[in-house]
């Protein structure tokens, strides 16, 4: 996930949070919220995440990066990240040092993600994914999709992608390294599609300048539905499984259910979640990584990212897998939590 997805509503969010943050955080612990201080942390002044000196707080680990990197994937492929100097690099998670450093084209924007044994990276001002294998460490494809594509999703056999200015999505198969359709069903331009989950059997997208949200059949490309939502901006949608949810530059967090096709609930959680894993949603708020109860979307534990008197940290992309959550602060950080079982 990176925030470059969430677009300027999330900057605009984060202003204005940032002062209710610290009291929601404060107030946690008549919320159910715990701190957890998991292990032992990295304390090398060169590593902290936040901006104040001091050590970081246990069970967070801080990796200096050498370029300004935005989006994080980590999985079974191994951990990667995405630069919009042209870099893409993997990080061995045991030792933190880096174990890969591939050139692709240089793109401003752009997403990472894994699956189908690769790893995926769009190239955004080259109309093209790009296909590197996590052994040999080598791009093995470049292919061809929409305008500006952006946001990723992957699949065993598939590969989409959120042509951002497009207007479309495509679909690119994994054994054949093509894309083998391009779904057009929202105008083109600025503040087109933006990410795409899976829910009930579809592809879920918002496209902010239409103020919209799209159910689209992976099988035909038709528009099964669409939503209309009155929010200046939309974020990329998320879902847990069952339902499908959207956050707004209003501080909104529209919850779709996929059986009716229609918003079921308008939720306000702070901080609005950024993605779905581990059964949980995750975001950062001020200075820490909340976990949010499913639920409730109330905050159920809290780690913190920063050094005891640290400003609120700036995180341009967030990725959680089997053990620990990571984080890029201010690009040129990468911050490990260990968030445990």
């Amino acid at each position: 996930m990176s925030r470059h997805r969430l677009g300027l509503w999330a900057d605009r969010l984060r202003i204005g949070l940032i002062s209710a943050s610290l009291i929601t955080v404060a107030a946690c612990g008549g919320t159910g919220a715990t701190t957890n201080p998991s292990a032992a942390a990295s304390t090398s002044p060169s590593s902290q995440a936040g901006s104040s000196a001091g050590e970081l707080p246990p069970g967070v680990t801080a990796i200096p990066l050498d370029a300004d990197f935005y989006s994080v994937a980590s999985g079974a492929e191994g951990l990667w990240l995405l630069s919009s100097a042209g870099r893409v690099i993997e990080i061995d998670k045991t030792t933190d040092q880096v174990i890969a450093d591939i050139q692709v084209p240089v793109s401003e924007y752009g997403y990472i993600a894994l699956g189908a044994g690769s790893v995926w990276v769009t190239s955004f001002d080259h109309d093209s994914l790009i296909r590197i294998d996590p052994t040999t460490k080598k791009v093995i494809a470049t292919i061809a999709v929409g305008t500006n594509p952006e946001g990723l999703l992957v699949t065993p056999d598939t590969v989409w992608t959120a042509n951002h200015r497009g207007g479309s999505i495509s679909k690119v198969d994994v054994a054949t390294n093509t894309a083998v359709a391009t779904f057009d069903f929202a105008d083109h331009g600025t503040s087109g599609p933006k990410g795409i989950v899976l829910a009930a059997g579809d592809l879920w997208t918002t496209v902010p300048n239409m103020l919209s949200v799209f159910r689209i059949s992976p099988k035909t490309g038709k528009v099964v539905a669409r939503n209309t939502l009155l929010h200046e901006d939309l974020g990329p949608p998320v879902s847990d499984g069952r339902f499908v949810f959207v956050a707004t530059s209003d501080g909104t967090f529209e919850k779709l259910d996929p059986a009716t096709n229609t918003v079921v609930e308008h939720l306000t959680p702070q901080p609005l979640p950024w993605l779905f894993a581990r059964s949980a949603f995750w975001a950062p708020l001020g200075e820490d990584l909340v976990r949010l109860d499913p639920g409730t979307l109330e905050p159920a534990e809290r780690w913190s990212l920063a050094a005891a008197s640290s400003e609120p940290v700036d995180v341009m992309g967030m990725a959680v897998d089997d053990d620990a959550v990571w984080l890029i602060v201010g690009g040129h950080t990468l911050v490990r939590v260990d968030v445990g079982d």
